[in-house]
């Protein structure tokens, strides 16, 4: 038996929803609880094969006990009882005051163990947050579900890079191991993270005295994304960013279901949309441009990239084939598009 305080209501949280919510392997859907009555402590453990997460929380423990029990019903069970006391006999009984939750366990030795990486190489140079924090800023560029698996990832060594091979998001990150992370293991990983870095040829480890977050590496050679960075433009236009996105915005109302969209930069710049229902927009837009052209690029892919940016004003630079645009060590590149 031991008791949960409100401090600890948010780590369980955090553990049970890294578990699979539907998996081939039943065992994936709990949470392992494993009770150390000596050093007081509660270790929880969920993930879902990709995405482990382990906390270690201090308890009054009563009696050693290891269980794996349904992340959800634990997780639900824990937040209404908000303080509550868990106690394993034949089931498993969350309790508090007058109310109390009995909810089927599952073997310990049945639940799935992550598997164990071999060779992990520290990462110095680099804090877990900051690490974190780069590698969701470029994945939104990620593909999803592309026949080329190690797209379906972000990229991280002297870069962080992510591109479904139509538009790339580049930060200067200077590691001097590399890996591919999945999108389903950045999409998992919490941001309160502290720890020490470990990378080895199959997990990127973050680990601390009462944590641990473990994921799978993507196994393949990451695409040479430094060809596709240009090297100097033709053309350059600058727009105010907010004023911008929103004539994007407009534009996509008629824009056809690829949301590509006809940009013409000139003394009266517009942004041309046609959905191919005889139904069609023209939006004006505000901007500085180097000379009169005309491109096409998908729309969404365009107001992705701005929402990066956090300056007001955004120099847009063009080659025969791209835009791309830069802010500190913060790199845009999306190809362009026909109508």
């Amino acid at each position: 038996m031991f008791t949960l305080t409100k401090d600890h209501i948010e780590y369980v949280k955090q553990v049970c929803k890294t578990a699979a919510s539907r998996h081939a392997n039943q065992a994936f859907e709990c949470v392992l609880i494993e009770c150390d009555s000596t050093r007081n402590e509660v270790k929880l453990t969920g993930g879902d094969g990709i995405v482990e997460i382990v906390r270690v929380l201090s308890a009054d423990v009563e009696t050693d006990f290891s269980i794996a029990v349904n992340a959800v019903k634990f997780m639900q069970s824990v937040d209404a009882c908000k303080s509550p006391t868990v106690i394993l006999k034949d089931q498993l009984i969350v309790k508090h005051g007058r109310r109390q939750f009995k909810i089927q366990t599952v073997s310990a030795e049945a639940y799935p163990a992550y598997p164990k990486s071999v060779d992990d190489h520290k990462i110095d140079g680099v804090t877990p947050s900051n690490l974190i924090d780069t590698i969701k800023a470029v994945s939104f560029a990620a593909a999803k579900n592309d026949v080329r698996h190690m797209l379906n990832g972000v990229f991280i060594g002297g870069h962080a890079v992510a591109t479904n091979g139509h538009r790339m998001c580049v930060i200067d990150l200077g590691l001097s191991k590399s890996a591919i992370v999945s999108i389903e293991a950045v999409n998992k990983i919490p941001l309160d993270i502290s720890g020490t870095v470990f990378l080895s040829d199959n997990v990127m480890s973050i680990i601390d005295e009462s944590y641990e977050f473990k994921c799978k590496l993507i196994d393949g050679k990451y695409i040479g994304y430094e060809r596709a960075i240009p090297q100097s433009s033709i053309n350059n236009v600058s727009v105010d960013r907010a004023d911008f996105i929103d004539a994007i915005k407009a534009a996509q109302i008629n824009a056809p279901d690829s949301g590509n969209v006809i940009f013409h930069f000139c003394d009266e710049s517009t942004i041309r949309s046609r959905s191919g229902r005889n139904e069609d927009a023209k939006i004006g837009f505000d901007c500085e441009t180097s000379a009169d052209f005309e491109m096409s690029f998908n729309s969404s892919y365009l107001i992705d990239a701005l929402r990066v940016v956090k300056s007001e004003s955004v120099e847009l630079l063009f080659t025969d084939s791209q835009m791309y645009f830069r802010e500190g060590g913060i790199l845009n590149v999306i190809s362009m598009c026909r109508i």
